[in-house]
């Protein structure tokens, strides 16, 4: 959702986080912008929604590395 709305109007993602502290207060990260590449030939428009995807997966990833407490599933997870 996010990436084909970012890739149909020129606007960016803007990843951000909140973090839980001992205190229980939260700290605000707000990652660099997420940018659809330009339109070309050379890219058609599921191509940059995946580019677009690829990134924002990335910024999260980061996140969740450097905080695996902070994450949850809602949901059972399959672990093959």
């Amino acid at each position: 959702g996010p990436a084909v709305l970012a890739c149909k109007t020129g606007s960016p993602i803007i990843p951000a986080f909140l973090i839980r502290q001992k205190d229980n207060t939260f700290k605000l990260f707000i990652s660099d912008p997420i940018y659809s590449p330009q339109t070309s030939n050379e890219l058609v428009e599921q191509d940059m929604i995946v580019s677009v995807i690829r990134e924002y997966i990335r910024v999260i990833e980061k996140k969740i590395r450097e905080y695996p407490t902070q994450w949850l599933m809602f949901r059972e997870f399959p672990v093959k």
